[in-house]
């Protein structure tokens, strides 16, 4: 802070206090101290009760914000240093506070696709629509499936091993193919 405006911020609150002594400060007074501080402190205004440039009445006693005033004042000189970031005039961004906020969120579905082979395999066997012969085609068919899922192999291959079982499939039931589209569609990933 330079000799220079340490003057201006001590016959300001000078002024501030003669203000507050008479008791008596108009809109006028308080206006003339507040601007000539606002391009600097941006947010020199935060506090106060009355803001001039909102109101059309010069009656109001400005006493009460003129104290306000006065503090911030006094705490800018007695800091040497800025109460509030000044604006920033490359990025014309004021100083309120910049917050943050990074959220990373990965989400990893897995099925173990194991417990979805023996889910499968039970629930055919509970399927009292079913019958015998047919439980045990499903059943074998399933077990091609878990047989190509646990090969190290590309998709590419998977699919050729796999597409007999899907036309097999789509001859089935729709209740049989509901059950196995997604397990083809899972080992295929």
């Amino acid at each position: 802070m330079t000799e220079e405006y340490i003057k201006i911020v001590n016959k300001d609150i000078e002024y501030c206090k003669k203000l507050i002594s008479s008791g008596n400060a108009t809109e006028r007074d308080f206006y003339d101290i507040v601007a000539k501080y606002e391009m600097e402190y941006p947010n020199i205004r935060r506090g106060f009760t009355y803001d001039p440039y909102l109101s059309d009445s010069s009656e109001q006693n400005e006493v009460s914000n003129v104290k306000v005033l006065l503090g911030k004042l006094e705490l800018i000189l007695a800091k040497g240093k800025n109460v509030e970031e000044p604006i920033n005039q490359e990025s014309n961004i004021n100083s309120y506070p910049h917050i943050n906020i990074n959220n990373i969120n990965n989400n990893t579905n897995t099925i173990n696709i194991e417990l979805e082979f023996e889910s499968i395999i039970e629930s055919i066997n509970k399927d009292t629509h079913i019958g015998r012969n047919e439980k045990d085609e499903i059943i074998n068919k399933v077990k091609e499936l878990e047989k190509i899922a646990k090969q190290k192999e590309d998709k590419c291959k998977k699919w050729e091993k796999i597409k007999p079982i899907a036309i097999w499939l789509f001859d089935k039931g729709v209740d049989v193919a509901i059950q196995l589209l997604p397990l083809i569609l899972q080992i295929l990933k």
